[in-house]
Protein backbone atom coordinates (compact mmCIF):
# COMPACT_ATOMS: atom_id res chain seq x y z
CA UNK A 1 0.00 0.00 0.00
CA UNK A 2 1.12 3.32 -0.80
CA UNK A 3 1.09 6.32 1.55
CA UNK A 4 -0.31 9.41 -0.09
CA UNK A 5 1.01 12.33 1.10
CA UNK A 6 -0.26 15.58 1.10
CA UNK A 7 1.39 19.04 -0.02
CA UNK A 8 0.96 22.24 1.98
CA UNK A 9 2.05 25.84 0.84
CA UNK A 10 5.72 25.97 1.33
CA UNK A 11 7.35 28.91 2.90
CA UNK A 12 8.03 30.26 -0.33
CA UNK A 13 4.95 29.97 -1.70
CA UNK A 14 3.80 31.63 1.51
CA UNK A 15 5.94 34.67 1.19
CA UNK A 16 5.18 35.53 -1.99
CA UNK A 17 1.12 35.33 -1.19
CA UNK A 18 1.94 37.59 1.82
CA UNK A 19 3.58 40.10 -0.78
CA UNK A 20 1.25 39.98 -3.41
CA UNK A 21 -1.08 40.96 -0.50
CA UNK A 22 0.46 43.68 1.10
CA UNK A 23 1.70 44.91 -2.86
CA UNK A 24 -2.58 44.97 -2.98
CA UNK A 25 -3.52 46.56 0.10
CA UNK A 26 -0.40 49.38 -0.78
CA UNK A 27 -2.45 49.89 -3.90
CA UNK A 28 -5.71 49.73 -2.43
CA UNK A 29 -4.53 52.21 0.66
CA UNK A 30 -3.23 54.65 -2.33
CA UNK A 31 -5.82 55.57 -3.88
CA UNK A 32 -8.23 55.53 -1.10
CA UNK A 33 -6.24 57.85 0.93
CA UNK A 34 -6.00 61.03 -1.11
CA UNK A 35 -9.64 60.80 -1.29
CA UNK A 36 -10.41 60.63 2.70
CA UNK A 37 -8.05 63.66 2.76
CA UNK A 38 -9.60 65.30 -0.16
CA UNK A 39 -13.54 64.87 1.27
CA UNK A 40 -12.20 67.59 4.06
CA UNK A 41 -11.40 70.20 1.13
CA UNK A 42 -15.23 70.75 0.88
CA UNK A 43 -15.79 70.99 4.05
CA UNK A 44 -12.50 74.08 4.76
CA UNK A 45 -14.42 75.43 1.53
CA UNK A 46 -17.75 75.68 2.74
CA UNK A 47 -16.35 76.93 6.05
CA UNK A 48 -13.78 79.54 4.41
CA UNK A 49 -17.01 81.09 2.40
CA UNK A 50 -18.99 81.11 4.78
CA UNK A 51 -16.67 83.58 7.63
CA UNK A 52 -15.72 85.45 4.47
CA UNK A 53 -19.39 85.99 4.20
CA UNK A 54 -20.06 86.67 7.75
CA UNK A 55 -17.17 89.60 7.84
CA UNK A 56 -18.50 90.71 4.42
CA UNK A 57 -22.37 91.14 5.96
CA UNK A 58 -20.43 92.83 8.94
CA UNK A 59 -18.83 95.56 7.09
CA UNK A 60 -21.85 96.07 4.35
CA UNK A 61 -23.73 97.27 7.26
CA UNK A 62 -21.16 99.77 8.52
CA UNK A 63 -20.94 103.53 7.15
CA UNK A 64 -19.31 104.55 3.81
CA UNK A 65 -16.83 106.88 5.79
CA UNK A 66 -15.81 108.04 9.18
CA UNK A 67 -17.19 111.59 8.31
CA UNK A 68 -20.37 110.23 7.81
CA UNK A 69 -20.67 108.59 10.81
CA UNK A 70 -21.28 111.71 12.75
CA UNK A 71 -22.99 113.83 9.53
CA UNK A 72 -26.01 111.35 9.28
CA UNK A 73 -26.43 111.29 13.22
CA UNK A 74 -27.33 115.34 12.91
CA UNK A 75 -28.87 114.96 9.42
CA UNK A 76 -29.81 111.01 7.73
CA UNK A 77 -29.85 112.65 4.22
CA UNK A 78 -26.34 114.47 4.21
CA UNK A 79 -22.99 112.39 3.04
CA UNK A 80 -19.41 112.85 3.02
CA UNK A 81 -17.91 114.80 0.30
CA UNK A 82 -21.18 117.47 0.17
CA UNK A 83 -21.25 120.40 2.08
CA UNK A 84 -18.35 121.14 4.07
CA UNK A 85 -17.17 117.78 5.16
CA UNK A 86 -15.02 116.17 3.33
CA UNK A 87 -14.22 112.00 3.13
CA UNK A 88 -11.37 110.46 4.65
CA UNK A 89 -8.21 110.93 2.24
CA UNK A 90 -7.23 107.51 0.57
CA UNK A 91 -4.13 107.58 2.55
CA UNK A 92 -5.70 107.78 5.86
CA UNK A 93 -8.55 104.94 5.53
CA UNK A 94 -7.81 102.76 8.23
CA UNK A 95 -9.48 102.30 11.94
CA UNK A 96 -8.90 105.34 14.45
CA UNK A 97 -7.85 102.96 16.93
CA UNK A 98 -6.42 99.65 15.21
CA UNK A 99 -4.91 96.85 16.79
CA UNK A 100 -6.38 95.91 19.64
CA UNK A 101 -9.78 93.20 19.86
CA UNK A 102 -11.51 95.83 22.18
CA UNK A 103 -11.62 98.46 19.08
CA UNK A 104 -13.23 96.46 17.08
CA UNK A 105 -16.78 97.04 18.97
CA UNK A 106 -16.15 100.76 18.06
CA UNK A 107 -15.85 100.07 14.36
CA UNK A 108 -18.20 102.33 12.47
CA UNK A 109 -17.39 102.82 9.03
CA UNK A 110 -16.06 99.96 6.12
CA UNK A 111 -12.37 100.92 6.50
CA UNK A 112 -12.18 100.55 10.07
CA UNK A 113 -11.93 96.80 8.97
CA UNK A 114 -8.90 97.31 7.10
CA UNK A 115 -6.33 94.18 8.15
CA UNK A 116 -5.82 90.78 9.26
CA UNK A 117 -8.25 88.43 11.69
CA UNK A 118 -6.24 85.37 12.85
CA UNK A 119 -7.07 82.23 14.65
CA UNK A 120 -4.48 79.82 16.33
CA UNK A 121 -1.24 79.60 14.05
CA UNK A 122 -1.86 81.95 11.83
CA UNK A 123 -0.63 84.84 13.48
CA UNK A 124 2.64 85.38 12.52
CA UNK A 125 1.19 84.88 8.90
CA UNK A 126 -0.95 88.20 9.39
CA UNK A 127 0.22 92.10 8.25
CA UNK A 128 -1.12 94.41 10.60
CA UNK A 129 -3.16 95.50 12.19
CA UNK A 130 -4.00 92.07 13.57
CA UNK A 131 -7.14 91.23 15.08
CA UNK A 132 -8.04 87.73 16.91
CA UNK A 133 -11.37 86.40 14.73
CA UNK A 134 -14.11 87.77 16.00
CA UNK A 135 -18.19 87.93 15.59
CA UNK A 136 -20.55 90.40 14.65
CA UNK A 137 -20.57 91.25 18.51
CA UNK A 138 -17.08 91.82 19.17
CA UNK A 139 -16.71 88.36 20.92
CA UNK A 140 -13.55 86.02 20.34
CA UNK A 141 -14.59 83.38 18.41
CA UNK A 142 -10.80 82.61 17.01
CA UNK A 143 -11.43 79.07 18.10
CA UNK A 144 -13.94 77.84 15.84
CA UNK A 145 -11.74 79.00 12.93
CA UNK A 146 -8.48 77.09 13.86
CA UNK A 147 -5.75 77.93 10.76
CA UNK A 148 -8.01 80.48 8.68
CA UNK A 149 -6.92 84.10 8.59
CA UNK A 150 -8.97 86.77 6.94
CA UNK A 151 -7.41 89.54 5.26
CA UNK A 152 -9.29 92.22 4.38
CA UNK A 153 -8.41 95.71 1.99
CA UNK A 154 -11.23 98.97 1.56
CA UNK A 155 -10.01 100.84 -0.92
CA UNK A 156 -11.81 103.84 -3.21
CA UNK A 157 -12.56 102.44 -6.91
CA UNK A 158 -14.56 104.71 -8.38
CA UNK A 159 -14.08 103.16 -11.79
CA UNK A 160 -14.64 99.61 -10.79
CA UNK A 161 -10.99 98.41 -12.03
CA UNK A 162 -10.14 96.81 -8.47
CA UNK A 163 -7.47 98.96 -8.14
CA UNK A 164 -6.87 101.35 -5.46
CA UNK A 165 -7.74 105.07 -6.22
CA UNK A 166 -5.62 108.28 -5.21
CA UNK A 167 -8.20 110.34 -4.64
CA UNK A 168 -11.48 110.37 -2.90
CA UNK A 169 -14.48 108.46 -4.61
CA UNK A 170 -18.34 107.59 -3.99
CA UNK A 171 -17.47 103.99 -4.39
CA UNK A 172 -15.13 101.79 -1.90
CA UNK A 173 -14.07 98.11 -2.92
CA UNK A 174 -13.76 95.48 -0.07
CA UNK A 175 -12.10 92.64 -0.59
CA UNK A 176 -11.94 89.82 2.33
CA UNK A 177 -9.95 86.86 1.67
CA UNK A 178 -9.99 83.99 3.46
CA UNK A 179 -6.98 81.48 3.80
CA UNK A 180 -7.94 77.70 4.70
CA UNK A 181 -4.20 76.49 5.56
CA UNK A 182 -3.28 73.77 2.75
CA UNK A 183 -7.40 74.48 1.28
CA UNK A 184 -6.68 77.40 -0.70
CA UNK A 185 -7.72 81.18 -0.31
CA UNK A 186 -11.00 82.58 -1.37
CA UNK A 187 -11.42 85.96 -1.98
CA UNK A 188 -15.07 87.65 -1.92
CA UNK A 189 -15.52 91.72 -2.98
CA UNK A 190 -18.21 94.10 -2.65
CA UNK A 191 -18.68 97.73 -3.12
CA UNK A 192 -19.96 100.46 -0.64
CA UNK A 193 -21.32 103.25 -2.47
CA UNK A 194 -21.55 106.89 -0.28
CA UNK A 195 -24.78 106.90 0.02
Amino acid sequence: MMMRRTHGMTLIESIIALLVLAIAISALMANFLPQVRDSASAHYQTRAVMLGQSFLEQIMQRAFDEQSVDIVANDPLARCGENSTACTPANALGAIESGSAEAVAYFDDVDDYIGCWYSAGTQNECSAPRYPISNALGENAAAQYANFRVEIKVFYDADFDAKPDAAIGPMKRIEVSVVGGQYGSYTLNAYRGNF
